[in-house]
């Protein structure tokens, strides 16, 4: 398919990167694989195509990155609530950038069909942004970014022309799992797994977050809302000097205001150790960031409501991880080893130590969600 392109193809998407009249692209090609594996399946590429073109003024270097999306494929279990056809129109019609707003979808040059179902498209190349793991510096920046998209929407409201879903923050599998693995959790509480991560926690503790984890879910569906990125974690997101730049855009919600910025942190709870521990360590910097570019984007609300929506989505991810050593203990994560090697950076006799950090905030988190309800 990547053979086949026609050279009108990349002289056009050399013009939109280049900003130049351009004359020809070289016949010879340069893809190169980058990302890992999508968690949609219907995205069965990613490729950075670099060359050269001729132009009025010389010969310029230009590169894109190509999403390839078959619609035809089935979507995966980790995509419940991703809509490719919506991430394509935000991109073709750059729905979503604005001037003012420090945080936008990447820039699309063109969107090519080669095959009835499939969809190229070529977004600009970032791959030179600064990779996670980032420092806090650079979360706080990005969460500052995020909560001036989301200010900006949440005050200038906007219709997109396509189905938007609504709460799709509530749809993470860490609600359906919580019964299933609180009861691992008990069975296996006197493990040498558990042990070592509730070394210093409460044990009983993850009944009384699971309880509040659900009320707050439930309760922040009342909050207002805004149009919402969806997929907020560090992987989509693309710091630049003045500007932060998302990709997969497939998630596109009106949700809460507040969950973007609770996946950012929360997402990061479940990466390598040393981004892992940073995000414990630095969560409610990260949120008083995001609060801050909200208000700096004319957003006066009520700011209890806002970190209690983020603490409704970032509850996932603190889901997962208070529930990782019973289930190591289980012995049902033998299968996923090759996994969290590349993922998390551990084997999986090591993951007990990689949860302390986030464990550790449960007396922290549930003191404040308390205090929140009042």
């Amino acid at each position: 398919m990547l053979d086949s392109i026609p050279s009108e193809t990349f002289i056009e998407v050399a013009q939109g990167v280049i900003g130049d009249s351009v004359f020809s692209v070289p016949k010879s090609t340069s893809w190169e694989s980058i990302g890992a594996a999508h968690a949609d399946l219907r995205t069965v590429a990613v490729v950075r195509y670099s060359s050269t073109a001729e132009t009025q003024n010389g010969t310029k270097r230009w590169s894109s990155v190509v999403k390839v999306v078959d619609s035809a494929e089935e979507a995966g279990g980790y995509a419940h609530a991703s809509r490719p056809e919506s991430e394509i129109q935000i991109y073709e019609n750059d729905y979503l950038t604005r001037p003012s707003v420090p945080f936008r979808p990447a820039k699309c040059y063109k969107i090519g069909n080669p095959l009835d179902s499939v969809k190229m498209i070529w977004l600009e190349d970032l791959t030179g942004a600064v990779q996670p793991p980032w420092g806090p510096d650079l979360y706080l920046k990005v969460a500052n970014h995020l909560g001036s998209f989301n200010g900006h929407f949440a005050t200038h409201p906007i219709e997109l022309p396509f189905d938007v879903p609504v709460d799709i923050f509530a749809k993470k599998r860490a609600l359906g799992a919580l019964p299933d693995g609180l009861e691992r959790l008990d069975k296996y509480r006197d493990s040498d797994e558990v042990r070592r991560a509730y070394a210093n926690v409460d044990i009983e503790l993850p009944w009384r977050f699971a309880e509040l984890f659900r009320e707050i879910t439930d309760l922040v569906k009342g909050f207002d809302h805004c149009i919402s990125f969806g997929d907020a974690h560090a992987r989509n997101i693309f710091p630049l000097e003045h500007e932060t730049v998302g990709i997969d855009w497939a998630n596109v919600a009106y949700d809460p205001i507040g969950t973007d910025v609770g996946l950012l942190a929360g997402s990061a709870l479940t990466q390598h150790p040393e981004e892992v521990a940073m995000a414990a360590a630095n969560q409610r910097q990260i949120f008083d960031s995001y609060l801050e570019g909200l208000r700096s984007a004319g957003w006066h609300g009520n700011a209890d409501q806002i970190r209690l929506a983020s603490l409704a989505q970032m509850g996932a991810y603190l889901t997962y991880q208070m529930l990782l050593p019973s289930d190591l203990a289980s012995g049902m994560l033998e299968g996923l080893r090759e996994g969290y090697r590349i993922r998390a950076g551990v084997e999986l006799e090591e993951l007990p130590e990689k949860t302390i950090p986030v464990i550790s905030l449960l007396p922290g988190i549930i003191d404040e969600i308390e205090e929140l309800l009042g």
